[in-house]
This record gives C-alpha cells, sequence and structure tokens, in this order.
C-alpha cells in the first residue's frame, strides 16, 4: 500500500511536470 501511495505521488509530480513543460513551451513559442 506504501508503494501503491509513493506511485501515485510520482505520477502526480511527473504529470505537473509534463503540463509545465508544455506550458513553458507553448509561452516560448
Amino acid at each position: 500500500m506504501l508503494m501503491q501511495k509513493r506511485r501515485t505521488k510520482l505520477y502526480q509530480l511527473t504529470a505537473f511536470h509534463l503540463k509545465t513543460k508544455s506550458v513553458f513551451q507553448h509561452s516560448s513559442v
């Protein structure tokens, strides 16, 4: 259960990073 919770947090961090990266690219263009 602890691993699943950690995995969920990692997934959220990755999704947030990807979203930020995409927004940064859009604003850069």
